[in-house]
């Protein structure tokens, strides 16, 4: 097991931090051609959600809510990969919001592509303590 802890002068700077997880155990991620559409179908999607944060003449990697989340990219999942630890992190109510959302949808991708049940945790200033079970 892995306690996770807000630490305190965290919580002075950023008092309606949010830290969503979602914890997957048991995965296959291994490439299978088979599911080349769906994934293309997917990105499609999301490229299409994604027009209400952009504007035509904005670089996509460049608007504040991409940017803000960006650096997720730096610790991608691998072939081999069988448990994971998917983070969100949010300093304000509306990041929240969107986080809780985005969280929610991973959850049900994730779950249902690698047919496993994955737990979700939300620490906050209130509930700054949690466990990850391995």
């Amino acid at each position: 097991m892995q306690k996770l802890i807000i630490d305190n002068g965290i919580l002075d700077i950023f008092p309606e931090i949010q830290i969503n997880i979602l914890t997957l155990s048991g995965i296959d991620n291994h490439h299978n051609d088979s599911q080349e559409d769906y994934f293309k179908n997917l990105l499609a999607e999301a490229t299409k959600a994604s027009a209400k944060f952009t504007n035509e003449e904005e670089t996509f990697s460049k608007n504040p809510v991409v940017a803000q989340w960006r650096e997720a990219e730096r610790t991608m999942l691998t072939d081999e990969t069988t448990n994971a630890v998917l983070v969100i992190e949010s300093i304000n109510e509306e990041q929240a919001n969107r986080a809780n959302n985005a969280m929610s949808e991973l959850k049900n991708l994730c779950e249902a592509y690698f047919n496993v049940t994955g737990e979700t945790q939300t620490l906050t200033k209130e509930n700054p303590e949690s466990v990850i079970k391995k």
